[in-house]
Formats: structure tokens, C-alpha cells, sequence
């Protein structure tokens, strides 16, 4: 499993437009992408302009084609100018314990 963290601010008087994208990404992202177990984005408790978004694809490989995507490409012209900072990501290879393991 390949998981990926992404830390989101998003400016104030675009937080409305976000969402909006934010909803519609975490519908067609597992439909159109094989390989996509979960896609969502979380809004930061008591702080409305933060986001998280948390990825979990079947393999690095699966993710790389999303990312690779045109669709990927048009996501980020979209919501790149509705940031009010650089995206902070992080990228987890996640292995499965072993049967049987506590």
C-alpha cells in the first residue's frame, strides 16, 4: 500500500470554491483511477481553511499514474490559486503485517 499525506491552506475567501472541488475529487478520483482504496479530504477541527488530504492507492505504481494524469494536471491548475501556501506532502510505503502478526 502506498499513502499519501497532503497538508493544505487554503486561502479564506476561497475556502467556499475549495470544497466545492474537494467534493467533486473525492468522488471521480476512486472511479476513474484503478488502484485508489480511499481519497478524501478533512478539514482541520477549529481551523476552516486547513485541509488534509489522505490518499491510500493499491501500489506505488498506481499512484504514479494518477499523478502522471492528465486529470492530476488539470486538479492542480484549479486548486493551486486557491492556496495560500505551498502544499505540504509526505509519502508512506505501508506493508501489510504478516499473517497471523499482533
Amino acid at each position: 500500500m502506498y499513502v499519501i499525506r497532503v497538508a493544505l491552506q487554503v486561502r479564506e475567501d476561497a475556502r467556499e470554491t475549495f470544497e466545492s472541488h474537494a467534493q467533486a475529487e473525492t468522488a471521480e478520483v476512486p472511479k476513474r483511477f484503478d488502484g485508489c482504496v480511499r481519497y478524501g479530504f478533512h478539514t482541520l477541527v477549529g481551523e476552516p481553511t486547513s485541509f488534509l488530504l489522505y490518499e491510500e492507492w493499491r501500489d506505488q505504481a498506481s499512484f504514479e499514474a494518477y499523478r502522471d494524469s492528465q486529470y492530476f494536471t488539470e486538479i492542480g491548475e484549479r486548486i493551486r490559486p486557491l492556496l495560500a501556501a505551498p502544499p505540504d506532502s509526505a509519502y508512506y510505503q505501508v506493508e501489510a503485517p504478516a499473517p497471523g502478526a499482533a
